[in-house]
C-alpha cells in the first residue's frame, strides 16, 4: 500500500525512534523501524538517506527491506529488477562505487580487505553482464548498461590503482627504512598499530617484495621513498659481508644464502649480526638503509 506520507515526514518519524547507533534492536524497535523505513522507501527516500535517520549501517537497512519485501530500486532510484539479483554486501559495494568512492575507500566502508570489496564489484559486474548479454545490449535497461559500463572501467582503473603505493604505506615503509618500531611509525602516522600492519602488508603484495627488507629496497628502487643520502662516514666489510648485502635485501633467508654462497646458514646468521653491528642497523630492513647510506648497496 502506497503511503500518503511525505518522504520527510517518513524520515522525521524514523528520527523520532531515537535509536541508539551500535545497539541490537529489539523485536517491537525492529517492527517499527520496518513499518515506517517501508513507507519512507515507498515515498522515494533513499537507503542510505534511512540509514542516516535510523543510525543504521547501509545495509542493514538494505537487508530489512528487502526480507520485508520492497521493490528495491537501484543507483538514481531508478526502478530495476537487476538490482535485486545481487546480495546485500555486494550491492553495498556497487552503491559505494556509484557515490564515487575509490576502492580502498569501498573497503574502508564495508570494513573488509581491498581485495574483498574489488571481489564484490567483479561479481556485480559478471552478474550484470550475464543478464545484459541475455537481454541484448540494445533491449537492457538504459541504467543496467551505463551501470555495467561503469563497473567496467572501474576495473579497468583498479588494476593500476591497486598497484601503486599510497602516501600512506609509503610512510610505513619508511618507518621500517629508519629501523622504527611499529608503536614508533603509528605515532608518526597518527595512526594505531593495525593501520600501519595493513600499510605494510598492502605494500608488499604491490610491491612483490618476500619480506621487510625486500620491501625497503623495493620501495627505494621505485622511488616510493627518498634515498637516505650518504652518512659521510666509511665502514669496513668483508668480502663475503659485501655479498650477503644484496642478498639480504632481496628478501632471502639464511639457508638460502647459504646455499648460493656455498656457507653454512650458522656463518650466515652470524655474518649478518656482525653486519648489523657495524652498520649500525637494528634490523634487516633497517640494513638495507644502511648499506645505502654507507655506500654498500648494490
Amino acid at each position: 500500500m502506497t503511503t500518503t506520507l511525505s518522504k520527510d515526514e517518513c524520515l522525521k518519524r524514523i528520527r523520532a525512534l531515537s535509536l541508539r547507533a551500535g545497539r541490537p534492536l529489539s523485536e517491537k524497535e525492529k517492527a517499527a523501524l520496518r513499518r515506517l523505513a517501508l513507507d519512507a522507501y515507498d515515498a522515494r527516500a533513499t537507503i542510505r538517506e534511512i540509514a542516516k535517520e535510523a543510525g543504521r549501517s547501509y545495509g542493514s537497512i538494505h537487508r530489512l527491506l528487502d526480507v520485508a519485501g520492497a521493490q528495491l530500486r537501484g543507483p538514481g532510484n531508478q526502478k530495476s529488477d537487476h538490482w535485486t539479483t545481487l546480495s546485500p554486501r555486494i550491492a553495498e559495494a556497487v552503491q559505494a562505487l556509484t557515490d564515487g568512492l575509490t576502492t580502498l575507500e569501498i573497503a574502508a566502508r564495508l570494513d573488509v580487505r581491498p581485495n574483498t570489496a574489488l571481489g564484490y564489484l567483479h561479481e556485480a559486474k559478471a552478474r550484470l553482464g550475464a543478464e545484459i548479454a541475455g537481454r541484448g545490449r540494445e533491449n537492457a535497461p538504459p541504467e543496467l548498461v551505463e551501470l555495467y559500463d561503469k563497473l567496467r572501467m572501474h576495473s579497468g582503473r583498479n588494476t593500476a590503482a591497486l598497484t601503486t603505493v599510497t602516501s600512506r604505506e609509503a610512510e610505513a615503509i619508511q618507518g621500517l627504512a629508519n629501523g622504527w618500531t611499529r608503536a614508533q611509525t603509528a605515532a608518526r602516522m597518527q595512526a594505531n598499530g593495525r593501520l600501519v600492519t595493513r600499510c605494510l602488508s598492502l605494500a608488499k603484495r604491490k610491491l612483490g617484495a618476500a619480506d621487510a627488507a625486500d620491501c625497503v629496497a623495493r620501495a627505494y628502487d621505485g622511488g616510493h621513498i627518498p634515498d637516505p643520502g650518504p652518512l659521510g662516514r666509511e665502514v669496513r666489510v668483508t668480502p663475503v659481508q659485501e655479498a650477503i648485502l644484496p642478498l639480504l635485501a632481496q628478501g632471502r633467508k639464511a639457508d638460502s644464502i647459504a646455499a648460493e654462497l656455498r656457507m653454512t646458514a650458522t656463518d650466515v646468521r652470524v655474518e649478518c649480526r656482525t653486519l648489523r653491528a657495524t652498520l649500525e642497523a637494528k634490523d634487516a630492513a633497517h640494513l638495507v638503509t644502511r648499506a645505502r647510506q654507507y655506500g654498500r648497496a648494490s
